[in-house]
């Protein structure tokens, strides 16, 4: 049986770092579950972060209000269906 890991990324207008940590996370020999949790940013997604969603299957999640990193987390987490939950 293959264990899985679910990673919960939160972010709130960090968009060139948040690149830069996908890409990370996708050029990995074995890649998790990627959840997105965008905490209310006041810009809106760049459309290059809208085709890296896209292209690699990432669950985007956007929080209405900010909500801070724990309660992005937990929004990550109930959506997560690995048997892992890394941060």
């Amino acid at each position: 049986m293959t264990e899985t890991v679910s990673l919960v990324v939160c972010t709130k207008d960090r968009w060139p770092l948040l690149a830069a940590c996908l890409n990370s996370v996708i050029n990995q020999p074995v890649v998790p579950e990627i959840i997105l949790v965008n905490d209310n940013s006041a810009t809106k997604i760049p459309r290059y972060m809208q085709k890296m969603i896209e292209c690699h299957g990432i669950t985007y999640l956007e929080n209405s209000e900010t909500k801070m990193l724990g309660a992005s987390r937990n929004l990550g987490i109930s959506h997560a269906s690995g048997q892992w939950i890394s941060f």
